[in-house]
This record gives C-alpha cells, sequence and structure tokens, in this order.
C-alpha cells in the first residue's frame, strides 16, 4: 500500500526526534509498503532548524528505504501559544504548496500525528482530496493539555474551537491511534463506534545492555529528554536534597527551559550532585543507560492520556524507576513492581524515593531492574506494536474503505 505519513517532526539521519514516528515508519516499510513521511525541516527539540538545511526551501531525500518531504517553515521552542501556533501555521502552508506531490503518489492512508490540530486537519484534508482512508494518530489529548498545563484557558475562543475540531477529527477518522489507555477511553466514550488501537511507543529491548550492579555507591540517576514545563526539572532540583542521600542526579536533554535550569542549578546547594549535560543522539540512549543505578521520571504536570516515552526505554534497559507524578504511567510502574512512585509536588514522598534507591542494595536494584525489563519485552516491544498496526492496515480494509470514500464523492 502506499501511505503518507503527516508529522511536525522527523529524524534527519540518526533520529533527534520523537522516537515512534521512526518505528511507525519502520515497521511499515520493513512489510513492503510504500511510505512518504511529510514532515518540517529538522528541528526538535531546540526549536532551531538543523544548521544543514538551513536556507532550504523544500529538501527530499531517502532515509532507510522510504522518501522524506521536508518543508520549510518558522520554529519555535516557546511555551507561549502564539508562537507556537503561527509556527504550525506557517508548516501547514507550506505543506500545502506540495498537494501537488501528493496527489502524484495517490495514497490510500493517510496517517497523521496530532497534535497540534492544524496539521492533524491538513492529514484529514489530504485523505478527502486523494480518496484515501485517515489514520488519527493522537499522541496527546488537546486541547486539553494545554488547559492542563495553563497554557490556554477552557473559556477562551481558541480551546472552544480547538474542542470543536477535535471531535471533528475523530468522527472523520477511519482509524484511530493512541498511545495510552486512558486516551483510548477518553476517545471511546466520544466516538463509540470508531476502531480505536492502543498502540504505545514501542522499544527494542534487545538493543538495551543489562546493567550490572557492580560498583559501591553514590548511586547514579539519570533523566533524559525534553527539558520543558510538564517535567519540572527545576523544580525538584531544589526541593529534593540529593546531597544528603549521596545520590547523583545526571540530566541530558534540551528544550525551551534548559537555560533556565542551567542558572537555577548554580544557585542550588545540589550543585554538586545535579549536572546538566548536553542532549545526545537517541541512538547513544540504550548504551548512556547502561551506566546509571535508576531513571528519574518526572511528570510534575498532570497530562491525562500521557505516558513519557522515556519510560519504556528505562524500563527495557533494565533500570529501576522513580517516578514523579499521577496516572497510567505511576500505574505501570506498580503494575511492573519496578520501583518507587510519588505524587507530582509531593516533594517529603519524592525524597522518601530517593532515600529507599540510595538505601536499596546491588541485589535488590537487580531484582527491580530485571521486572521492568520483562515487562517491557512483554508490553511494549516494537515489534509486536507494528504488527498490530499492520494488522489494521491489511489491503482489503484498506480497498473497501478507499471504495467506500469513492463511491460518496460521486
Amino acid at each position: 500500500m502506499r501511505i503518507l505519513l503527516i508529522t511536525p517532526s522527523f529524524p534527519p539521519d540518526k533520529g533527534a526526534c520523537p522516537r515512534h514516528m521512526q518505528g511507525i515508519v519502520d515497521g511499515l516499510v520493513q512489510a513492503g509498503h510504500e511510505v512518504v513521511v511529510l514532515t518540517a525541516m529538522p528541528h526538535y527539540p531546540k526549536g532551531k532548524i538543523d544548521k544543514r538545511f538551513v536556507g532550504k526551501w523544500f529538501h527530499q531525500d531517502f532515509f532507510r528505504g522510504y522518501e522524506v518531504w521536508r518543508c520549510a517553515f518558522i520554529p519555535s521552542a516557546s511555551v507561549r501559544l502564539l508562537p507556537r501556533l503561527l509556527s504550525v501555521l506557517t508548516l501547514l502552508i507550506a505543506m500545502l504548496l506540495h498537494r501537488k506531490k501528493v496527489k502524484l503518489f495517490a495514497p490510500e492512508w493517510v496517517i497523521v500525528q496530532s497534535p497540534p490540530l492544524p496539521l492533524a486537519l491538513l492529514g484529514w484534508w489530504l485523505a478527502k482530496e486523494n480518496a484515501a482512508a485517515l489514520l488519527l494518530n493522537i499522541s496527546d489529548l488537546w486541547p486539553d493539555a494545554l488547559a492542563q498545563m495553563g497554557i490556554l484557558s477552557p473559556a477562551h475562543v481558541l480551546f472552544q474551537w480547538a474542542k470543536r475540531v477535535e471531535y471533528f477529527l475523530y468522527e472523520k477518522a477511519h482509524l484511530i491511534m493512541a498511545q495510552s489507555e486512558e486516551s483510548v477511553a477518553y476517545i471511546r466514550h466520544h466516538v463509540p463506534e470508531k476502531p480505536i488501537l492502543l498502540y504505545r511507543v514501542g522499544v527494542c529491548p534487545e538493543q538495551y545492555k543489562i546493567k550490572k550492579y557492580l560498583a559501591p555507591p553514590p548511586r547514579r540517576l539519570i533523566y533524559f529528554g525534553l527539558i520543558g514545563l510538564a517535567q519540572g526539572l527545576e523544580e525538584i532540583c531544589r526541593n529534593i536534597p540529593f546531597e544528603k542521600w549521596g545520590v547523583e542526579l545526571h540530566i541530558y536533554g534540551d528544550g525551551p527551559l534548559r537555560k533556565r535550569l542551567q542558572a537555577a542549578l548554580q544557585r542550588t546547594p545540589n550543585e554538586l550532585f545535579c549536572h546538566l549535560h548536553e542532549a545526545v543522539d537517541y541512538t547513544e540512549i540504550p548504551d548512556l543507560l547502561a551506566n546509571f543505578d535508576g531513571a528519574l521520571i518526572p511528570q510534575q504536570q498532570r497530562l491525562y492520556g500521557t505516558v513519557p516515552s522515556k519510560l519504556y526505554e528505562a524500563m527495557a534497559a533494565g533500570l529501576p524507576i522513580i517516578f514523579s507524578g499521577e496516572g497510567e504511567a505511576a500505574a505501570l510502574i506498580k503494575q511492573a513492581a519496578c520501583g518507587w512512585t510519588a505524587p507530582s509536588g509531593d516533594w517529603h514522598r519524592l525524597e522518601e524515593c530517593i532515600a529507599a534507591f540510595a538505601a536499596a542494595s546491588n541485589e535488590q536494584l537487580a531484582t527491580l531492574g530485571s521486572a521492568a525489563r520483562q515487562f517491557a519485552a512483554k508490553y511494549f516491544c516494537l515489534e509486536k506494536q507494528n504488527n498490530m498496526l499492520i494488522e489494521a492496515l491489511m489491503p482489503n480494509n484498506c480497498h473497501l474503505l478507499t471504495d467506500a470514500i469513492r463511491h460518496i464523492g460521486r
């Protein structure tokens, strides 16, 4: 089948963007499908165009057996709504300029990532124009997530407009894919008749080394990923006395709040125990994780329907988890019996988790890590996730859907 995948970010080579889109495309290509990715010039997570692509209006390349069409746009790493919205709109306009290329490709399926909602609307329009079936890939529940982060008030006219767009897209999609059980339940409540897949951000456990606990304390925790509003790393470093428990926290990542975090670390008693490092390419993460004793995964702002993707990677690496937050991620850690959890903002409970981690023996940490790895292999295996998706996109199903669309269009 011919599949067009629309996403706001995609790796230029090794994969410095959200990894699940790369995993989806790799699985589709390995199954023999013809895939084209329509995306922006590489800009994640710094919010700046990669220097190799600066000055280009359009770039077409071949990556691991499929085409990637990259469009110029105005990127933004701002946490404010208006700059982010304007950035998305410039990308939408740039993609519209290449709709003739999409028509020549003649996709049978259009897979579009949401958020951002304007891009999801574009996916619906391109699917309709090309008589293709639409798969809506929900990574976050917008606009509700924006309201939970305090970025957009539910009373705002933009929020009301976004809610109408959200429900419209649910109705128009032929298949919906969500990344958490919470999201699946939410969407099913609104469109009970729609087929919905639970597709988690899959991992390949065999790529991760098994951690061997041989070194004595101090214990070393790692955080890796986006440094933004939802993570609350600045508050954690300010409120948790890592020095008291002799635990080192190593932070690898980039994002809109990196500079603020860097400045904050210079004014905290934890300066010698909280270390901020440059972001690393995601292909280096499996080797990097093997150097640490556990993973800190914070979600200080409760975003219904979201599970941090770094949880799956840390579990695949066999690391005990310290999770600060609520919801489905906390439930998964408890189900897997692979670490400690604390409600977001409960610094006393989080400190207790850090203390328990510091006091744990090598054998206890190895047991927790083994439980994490086994759970990841059973429930988050990328191959299993992709097989489920490919089954849902079987040629016969796609043929029937496409015929139905063409019949309605006559």
